[in-house]
């Protein structure tokens, strides 16, 4: 089901990375009562243009790391390294912000400065 989401977050960020003012038309009807009164600036769609890179960019990391779930949980036994890191992933992991936990800053793709400070601190007490 996640893959499913991005696959559709992808799509809709390529849709509004390659034309963004049939996009922002559409999303402004949805959201306005009178959008004919609006006047939409320049810089809206070169906003969305930057919003669909993002989405396109998110997309295809979370389709690249499901990607690689797979192969890592298809039955077969692990070594005992392997169960320990594991551990001390899924423990970052449940320290980790909402934004580290998108991104999935735990898995080597960057940590905000408070979740570094909080995984030093735990690393230090032994958690």
């Amino acid at each position: 089901m996640k893959r499913h989401v991005h696959l559709v977050v992808g799509l809709f960020g390529l849709l509004e990375l390659l034309c963004p003012r049939p996009v922002v038309a559409v999303l402004t009807r949805l959201a306005y009562r009178t959008p004919d009164s609006l006047e939409i600036r320049e810089w809206v769609y070169t906003a969305a243009r930057i919003e669909g890179a993002a989405f396109v960019l998110l997309a295809l990391v979370g389709l690249y790391r499901s990607a690689d779930r797979p192969a890592e949980s298809d039955g077969r036994a692990s070594t005992s390294g392997d169960a320990s890191e594991s551990a001390s992933e899924a423990a970052a992991e449940s320290r980790a912000c909402p934004i580290c936990r998108i991104a999935g800053g735990s898995r080597g793709f960057g940590r905000c400065p408070v979740c570094r400070v909080v995984d030093r601190a735990a690393d230090r007490s032994g958690k």
